[in-house]
């Protein structure tokens, strides 16, 4: 399955922004998050988007050398 091209571009920053809140939101000791599961999807929300975010450059890198 592939994504449309405008989603799969914003993909990685909306995951390390969702993640930021999501931590932040912890941090900042808001009553109604549950503190170590939103904490932990944060988390893996921002590692999640930097993991796309590289992968994805370092094929572009790749196949731009090869034209």
């Amino acid at each position: 399955m592939r994504l449309p091209k405008p989603i799969y571009e914003v993909l990685p920053y909306f995951l390390v922004a969702i993640g930021v809140l999501f931590v932040t939101l912890v941090l900042k000791g808001y009553e109604y998050a549950p503190t170590l599961s939103i904490w932990l999807l944060g988390l893996f929300c921002i590692l999640a988007g930097i993991a796309l975010f590289l992968t994805r450059l370092s094929y572009r890198r790749q196949h731009a050398d090869d034209e």
